[in-house]
């Protein structure tokens, strides 16, 4: 926690996996389905 009260990371989400953020990554992106198959694989 900081000295305001907030804190970096949020207790009762756990971060999203590595995969999980490499597919918002192309998604936000707009690439394409294939591409994004290729990346996470």
């Amino acid at each position: 926690m900081m000295d305001n009260g907030t804190s970096i990371e949020s207790p009762s989400r756990p971060a999203p996996k590595l995969l999980d953020q490499v597919r918002d990554a192309v998604r936000v992106r707009h690439y394409s389905i294939r591409t994004e198959e290729a990346y996470v694989n």
